[in-house]
């Protein structure tokens, strides 16, 4: 059973959710410090999910059946997916560096930088899920199932 597709919702959800708490600390400055934490706790769990996904997208890219469209989908998928683990990975030591003694610029500067991230993970997001929606990667036909279970729905 392929584990990617199983994974990979957990660090969009995580790393979207870090951003928003990003923006979120810079509009609601009496909660700034603790949006920033809940950041800052979105960005690492997701950024250690992310690793998973990157990790579980390898294996299985070997087992993968793949016309030509979906290999080259798949190769900017996974060139944009070592892109973003690296992207999230700097922001986690950026922010473990620097968490409390960044100024409101540097802050700013730092959640742009989240935002346009995860604006990238989204893109790569999307082509997976181009791969399996539009050109069918890991999908059974639906027809082949239904005749080998003999299956009828009749109304």
């Amino acid at each position: 059973m392929p584990i990617h597709p199983l994974i990979v919702h957990f660090p969009i959800a995580l790393l979207l959710t870090s951003a928003v708490f990003a923006v979120l600390s810079i509009i609601v400055p009496s909660k700034k410090e603790i949006f920033k934490d809940v950041s800052f706790w979105n960005l690492l769990v997701g950024t250690i999910a992310a690793l998973l996904a990157v990790l579980s997208g390898l294996a299985q890219e070997d087992t993968l059946v793949q016309n030509h469209e979906i290999h080259e989908i798949m190769e900017l998928h996974e060139k944009l997916g070592f892109v973003c683990l690296s992207l999230f990975t700097i922001m986690v030591i950026w922010n473990i560096i620097r968490k409390r003694n960044m100024n409101n610029s540097e802050w700013k500067l730092y959640t742009l930088v989240l935002v346009l991230s995860c604006t990238l993970l989204g893109y790569s997001g999307t082509l997976g899920g181009k791969m399996v929606f539009e050109e069918g990667a890991g999908v059974k036909p639906m027809e082949k199932i239904i005749e080998q279970e003999g299956f009828e729905h009749d109304h």
